[in-house]
């Protein structure tokens, strides 16, 4: 009776763990399914965005990533690729060029949901707190 105890919780205790490994790969993937997406600057720094002017950022699943801003007087895009900085998918590499040069910058994510984004935009030495909204 022992024997066949020991022998049916060997497979149990096996089911269990790679149950919980397959746990820890979806929840590592869900910041990229959170991040995808279109998204909206809402403040910066605290501030609001004023009424006319609007700030996205795209980032598509294939790592590719677009920014846009200004009024309706101008507006002005980027497009580049992103990346995972860390394995905690805490913070984003962003890498586009321009007229031949190469630009990095990084988003420190402090806190993402379905619908909202919040964190530091870091670019030439310059850092700026972010409130995002997701679009679509």
């Amino acid at each position: 009776m022992v024997m066949k105890a020991k022998n049916a919780i060997i497979p149990v205790i096996g089911l269990a763990l790679t149950l919980t490994a397959g746990g820890c790969k979806k929840d590592k993937d869900s910041n990229t399914d959170l991040l995808v997406g279109e998204w909206e600057v809402v403040k910066k720094d605290g501030v609001a965005i004023p009424n006319g002017y609007t700030y996205t950022w795209e980032f598509q699943k294939d790592n590719d990533f677009s920014y846009c801003g200004g009024n309706s007087g101008f507006t002005y895009c980027i497009n580049g690729e992103w990346d995972w900085a860390n394995s905690d998918e805490d913070e984003v590499e962003l890498t586009w060029d321009d007229s031949g040069d190469t630009y990095t910058a990084s988003f420190q994510i402090d806190d993402i949901s379905k619908d909202k984004l919040n964190g530091k935009v870091v670019t030439d030495g310059d850092t700026y707190q972010v409130e995002l909204e997701k679009v679509k």
